[in-house]
């Protein structure tokens, strides 16, 4: 019952001059990556952790923590999502009855009489009359395959990866409900413990990004930054909801993605808004860096700095683009009266 549908994933490898150098292909769909020493670097997704060298060699494979087997967590799933699909039918039910009662009631009226209003009305109601019986004769075969493949897409998804020198730290689905948590496991993939819980997200994402021995939490759902220690201990926040002041943060939920710079400042940015702001790591504004003009809702709007050429990059999903924003230099004053007379006033 269910399988996940396998798709591949790519990771493109770009020069500083922004040149496409390689392409390493990924054997399952990717949704998160953090780079580590010697070229390696981390993959997650479709409940999978994998470490790759820059050849696209599997050098090391696991099960996300969480699920641990997959096949009996599949299992797990069916099992819930036939209770599940027992009470959407009912529902559905409920609502086909209610419908057909609704054209009944305008079928009264004869046809030729019937104002453009109510023509639209139903044949808007015929049409969802037919969804609801297509729905209820799919049962328990292909409808509920739908649900547990969709169930199953959610779950396993890995939303964000990011490592230290000695330990890796995960951001994964919590199995029940809707929250996120963050473990921790070492190098080799062993010893993981979830550290963080009842993180709030929205969409899927939760980014997580790690510098020293602290962990920066982008908690969209709550509009702030979380900080913790690396057993999972709360340090600070900072951020509220707010689209009319420069310190906060404006959409649905935000920030959806942090990042840290190599001085302790803390990087965010902004889905569907597109700004991208520069904060102390006591969490007071810096900077409004820039604005990038991202389409779309909720999503993952990955960030990073380049130190060395002082350049930001901002992933913009829905245009299959990397944004670029470069520092404008402090603006110089410049006499207007240079070649006036010293006399002149």
């Amino acid at each position: 019952m269910s399988k996940l549908r396998k798709r591949k994933s790519v990771v493109l490898v770009y020069s500083p001059e922004l040149e496409q150098t390689q392409s390493i292909p990924i054997p399952f769909t990717a949704t998160a990556i953090t780079s580590l020493e010697a070229g390696k670097f981390l993959i997650g997704g479709e409940g999978q952790i994998a470490l790759l060298d820059r050849d696209g060699n599997i050098l090391q494979q696991t099960g996300t923590p969480q699920i641990g087997d997959i096949d009996a967590y599949r299992q797990k799933i069916v099992a819930a999502a036939r209770i599940d699909r027992k009470k959407v039918i009912a529902r559905i039910k409920e609502d086909l009855e209610l419908y057909q009662q609704q054209v009944k009631s305008l079928e009264k009226t004869q046809a030729q009489d019937r104002s453009r209003g109510q023509k639209r009305a139903l044949a808007a109601l015929q049409a969802q009359i037919e969804l609801f019986k297509q729905e209820i004769n799919l049962g328990d075969g292909a409808g509920l395959e739908r649900q547990v493949e969709s169930m199953l897409q959610m779950k396993l998804r890995v939303p964000a990866i990011t490592a230290s020198n000695k330990e890796i730290f995960v951001t994964l689905p919590s199995l029940e409900g809707f929250g996120f948590e963050v473990w921790r496991m070492d190098h080799s993939f062993k010893n993981a413990r979830m550290i963080i819980s009842d993180l709030r997200g929205c969409c899927g994402q939760m980014d997580v990004q790690i510098r020293e021995d602290q962990l920066f939490v982008a908690e969209n759902a709550r509009f702030r930054v979380a900080l913790f220690d690396r057993t999972g201990e709360q340090i600070a926040k900072f951020g509220k909801a707010d689209r009319s002041s420069r310190e906060g943060f404006g959409s649905c939920c935000n920030p959806m993605n942090v990042r840290c710079c190599a001085n302790g400042d803390i990087l965010t940015a902004e889905s569907s808004v597109g700004n991208i702001k520069r904060f102390s790591a006591e969490g007071d504004l810096l900077a409004n860096i820039g604005h990038v003009p991202v389409t779309g809702g909720c999503k993952n709007v990955a960030i990073e700095y380049d130190e060395t050429r002082d350049r930001y990059f901002m992933m913009d999903l829905p245009n299959h683009a990397i944004h670029v924003l470069n520092s404008v230099a402090n603006s110089e004053k410049v006499s207007l009266k240079a070649d006036s007379d010293p006399q002149d006033n």
